[in-house]
């Protein structure tokens, strides 16, 4: 059910918008900037209840038609109500609404019910296919949170952790750059984006913000409080009546040295070293090429998702399994020193724009980066390979493909001076 036309107490979008910074939402028959729901939500707990008992649903405002306003999801959390994207609807908002995402032919998730992330109204279950919870038994250990019959695993895979860290960014809206007048992204920042989709989500059958502890940043005036919470985390991975529980740990890393117990990966503002073997450490450096390449420089970030197990009557913490990602100084994804190089550079210019997200889609044509202060969008490619068969067709498809549609294209060959992304005035 749609709302309304537009009436003396429903103006059009495009004045109850205002400029990008004062977007606003429509809850029961009310227009509230959203910076408001977000920082006072007990406030309009009326209008949620309201709602949902009518609509079903609220509207963004961020379209001009009031007829085309995309709805949204209301949850209540922890008492608290809060608005969320609706499921596989990201793409009908405007580009520069907080709850826009890339879906279609433009982002590698996959399709909805083919993947190991389930979304609905209710929230999100992402079944990963490392088992956190295990049996022991003397030198056998087996999952107790992997598919029971073969014919569950066929309808719903799992997704690895690389998928589940595109989807925490992806959700976070961290592989999207909208502020033209700010120079830098924070840690503390992403890890407060992060906080919604942890409270949203499960994971193998367990709340999300219990399994996954995102590494906060240290303060001395926190120390104190973010200790006990790692605590609690860890005291989750000790071995009970012969279970074994693993935890996700999310951080940028700091370094990589060898230790007694093979190499130690040291989280940036994480105390506790985590181990991991030398036959593992090399078996990532193949997977995950770029993010330990030199080639990337001071400037770049690398971060980690780390699924890690408790040594039998031990504090150490052993990693079973790593996913790792190569961003930018704003922790925007990249999957080379050469798309590093431009993303910095869009960003250095005052430019919006999206990373889409390859997932484990390799053979489809994405763009590297999409412009969404022009309109329609710009697309961005950065040709970083020479002599290679298999690239150049690929590059001619994408050529060709873009051309069909009509797509203005800022085209990098990076054997040649960066063109300029200066935004046109």
């Amino acid at each position: 059910m749609r709302p309304p036309p537009p009436g003396p107490s429903t103006p059009s979008s495009r004045a109850a918008r205002g400029p990008e910074g004062a977007q606003r939402v429509l809850i029961a028959d009310r227009q509230v900037p959203l910076t408001l729901v977000r920082r006072s939500p007990a406030r309009y707990a009326y209008l949620f209840a309201k709602a949902r008992s009518e609509d079903g649903c609220a509207y963004c405002m961020c379209q001009e038609s009031q007829s085309q306003m995309p709805r949204l999801v209301i949850r209540a959390r922890a008492g608290r109500f809060h608005l969320a994207g609706w499921p596989d609807e990201g793409s009908q908002h405007a580009h520069h609404c907080d709850f826009f995402k890339l879906d279609g032919e433009l982002s590698g998730r996959p399709v909805r019910g083919d993947g190991g992330i389930l979304q609905t109204e209710d929230g999100t279950s992402i079944r990963l296919n490392v088992p956190l919870t295990v049996v022991t038994a003397g030198q056998v250990t087996a999952s107790l949170d992997s598919p029971g019959s073969h014919e569950e695993a066929t309808a719903r895979r799992a997704v690895g952790l690389l998928g589940m860290t595109f989807f925490l960014w992806e959700e976070a809206q961290l592989n999207q750059w909208r502020h033209p007048h700010r120079n830098q992204r924070h840690w503390h920042v992403c890890r407060t984006r992060l906080q919604g989709p942890l409270e949203e989500c499960s994971v193998n059958g367990q709340p999300l913000a219990e399994a996954l502890y995102v590494v906060p940043v240290f303060r001395r005036t926190t120390a104190d409080i973010h200790q006990a919470a790692f605590d609690r985390f860890q005291e989750r991975l000790r071995q009970h009546e012969g279970r074994a529980h693993r935890g996700l740990l999310l951080g940028e890393i700091r370094d990589i040295k060898p230790s007694p117990y093979g190499h130690r990966i040291a989280l940036r503002h994480l105390a506790k070293g985590l181990f991991a073997s030398a036959k593992q450490l090399e078996r990532w450096k193949r997977s995950y090429g770029a993010a330990f390449s030199s080639a990337a420089g001071d400037t770049a970030r690398r971060i980690a998702l780390l699924a890690v197990e408790q040594r039998p009557r031990s504090s150490v913490l052993k990693i079973v399994d790593a996913a790792f990602m190569l961003t930018t100084r704003n922790y925007i994804p990249v999957e080379s020193s050469h798309e590093l190089a431009m993303a910095d550079a869009l960003s250095n210019a005052g430019r919006k724009f999206i990373k889409p997200l390859r997932w484990d889609r390799t053979d489809d044509v994405f763009p590297d980066f999409i412009l969404t202060d022009t309109e329609p969008p710009t697309f961005v490619e950065v040709y970083g390979v020479q002599g290679r068969a298999s690239y150049e067709i690929r590059k001619r498809i994408k050529q060709v493909k873009y051309q069909q549609q009509g797509r203005a294209v800022i085209a990098w060959e990076v054997a040649q001076e960066m063109p300029s992304v200066t935004r046109d005035r």
